[in-house]
């Protein structure tokens, strides 16, 4: 803007200054993320200011934060956090983005096979499951909904001594699943 200052004194005499004055507009936040599990990577460096972003604060929504403008955060629990992103240009003036952030607790899955008396086994093994049940999975299809308890024995018969076959365990009636466990006999 041109900004003209017109001063006058008791006598009528006047002067005129004229200046080029650019205003000072806020920052905008903005940041984008990626999550594998409970690990999170944020990206604030997306933020704009007309004369640049100088301060990044992020809250984590579990009561952690950091200042970097890309930092990395691992939550301790599986569920969604509200993630908030605050950065400040050099005139102090600040603006905040939110974000909805979902991670997940991965599951932990062994299965070990074994014969006994001409009757083939398999026991499972679990950790990080979430809820009161898991689906177990033989082969891609779905063998059985147990208690979350840790631990199911896949009862194979005399029939299958030989062979190879892959589980999974997940959460009940979701997609969160254990990488696929191969058993060979």
């Amino acid at each position: 803007y041109m900004v003209t200052l017109t001063v006058a004194d008791s006598s009528g005499f006047t002067d005129s200054q004229t200046m080029n004055v650019v205003p000072d507009a806020p920052p905008r936040a903005a940041f984008g993320r990626s999550c594998v599990e409970l690990t999170c990577t944020f990206d604030g460096r997306a933020s704009t200011d007309d004369f640049g972003v100088v301060a990044w604060r992020w809250d984590f929504g579990d009561g952690q934060s950091s200042t970097s403008p890309n930092p990395m955060h691992t939550y301790a629990a599986g569920g969604t956090y509200t993630v908030t992103l605050t950065v400040t240009d050099g005139s102090g003036s600040t603006n905040s983005q939110t974000q909805s952030v979902t991670v997940i607790r991965p599951i932990v899955l062994s299965a070990i096979g074994s014969v006994n008396r001409g009757t083939a086994f398999v026991d499972l093994s679990w950790s990080g499951a979430e809820g009161g049940n898991v689906d177990v999975f033989r082969n891609s299809s779905k063998l059985v909904t147990t208690p979350n308890d840790g631990a199911y024995r896949d009862t194979l018969g005399r029939a299958n001594t030989r062979g190879n076959f892959t589980y999974r365990v997940c959460n009940a009636r979701t997609s969160t699943c254990s990488p696929a466990v191969a058993v060979n006999f």
